[in-house]
């Protein structure tokens, strides 16, 4: 999305990030790069923060947002989990080595100085969500940096999501070449179709070809089951059947984002600040990042930074390689 005079909201999908961070730190060093691994001297592992720095700092300096938003998920339980226990249920903890990193995340978005949200009782996609449909609203454009499939329902006019990662931008066309249907129609499509990383039942034999075949002929969930007395065999049990039908009702109230969260801050709220050097240079010291705290201490004091501290002496490392 070229710039323009209209205001801009950018919005990081900061849990996603996290554990892409770290199961991708995981997956590269059994593929043909070998990851490096990352601890301090002490052996905590650092990896997946060393990458989540390294992509805030990329950002800031590539992107210089005057507008940002990060959001983090505020727990498991949401709207979703009481309609639906098992939702999301089988995912396992998440592995010891992320969970001693978890505090620091948080920590080194706030010393960069961007707005924080994470709201109790509710996904950071429905955050998110309520924040990209506020701001269109008021006439924003947003940039949504994520690889999650359920945002995908918000890419449309002024709304790209970002999987920076895969360096891969999700435009209405996209969409609809990636997953057979257009974004106004992802959230039936995962109703039908199911979610297995979600535990999204769906309807039973239908995958995602079938999905997009009749998302693309009947138009909606609705067309579908208002067709289905026509449909032969299986396919027309599995419209009609009751038991089948409630999955279908279910599983698209799972995917269905909220967009009308109550928060606390309005989008004119979500001003990105000028970093706080000396905060990260105490926490990049504390996890012996010795190179981006030659970064933070070399860039430009540039919009008002606030000058680095006397504190945080680097290591003359940055962590181990295991």
């Amino acid at each position: 999305m070229e710039r323009s005079a209209t205001p801009r909201l950018y919005i990081l999908d900061a849990h996603g990030y996290v554990f892409r961070a770290h199961f991708g730190l995981m997956n590269t060093s059994r593929g043909e790069r070998q990851a490096v691994r990352l601890s301090t001297s002490e052996g905590m592992p650092t990896g997946a923060l060393y990458v989540f720095a390294r992509m805030l700092m990329a950002l800031r300096n590539e992107v210089k947002p005057e507008h940002i938003a990060v959001v983090f998920d505020a727990g498991r339980q949401s709207f979703r989990t009481e309609i639906y226990p098992e939702y999301k249920a089988h995912r396992p903890p998440a592995p010891e080595e992320l969970q001693i990193q978890m505090p620091y995340f948080r920590q080194l978005a706030e010393a960069f100085r961007w707005p924080v949200l994470a709201v109790p009782g509710v996904e950071a996609d429905d955050v998110i969500a309520t924040l990209v449909t506020r701001a269109r609203a008021a006439g924003w454009e947003v940039v949504v940096y994520s690889a999650d499939k359920d945002l995908m329902q918000l890419v449309g006019d002024g709304v790209e999501v970002i999987d920076a990662m895969r360096q891969q931008v999700y435009t209405r066309e996209v969409v609809a070449e990636k997953f057979g249907v257009p974004p106004e129609q992802i959230a039936d499509f995962l109703a039908l179709c199911g979610d297995t990383s979600d535990n999204i039942p769906g309807v039973a034999g239908i995958g995602k070809v079938s999905a997009s075949k009749l998302l693309a002929e009947y138009g909606s969930l609705d067309g579908i089951v208002a067709a289905a007395p026509t449909f032969k065999g299986k396919m027309k049990e599995r419209f009609t059947d009751p038991a089948q039908l409630e999955r279908l009702r279910l599983s698209r109230r799972l995917v269905e984002l909220d967009r009308d969260v109550a928060l606390d801050v309005g989008i004119d709220d979500l001003v990105a600040r000028p970093w706080d050097q000396a905060r990260l240079v105490e926490l990049f010291g504390e996890l012996e990042f010795a190179q981006l705290i030659e970064k933070v201490q070399g860039a430009a004091v540039d919009g008002g930074d606030a000058a680095a501290g006397e504190g945080g002496a680097a290591s003359d490392r940055d962590g181990d390689a295991a």
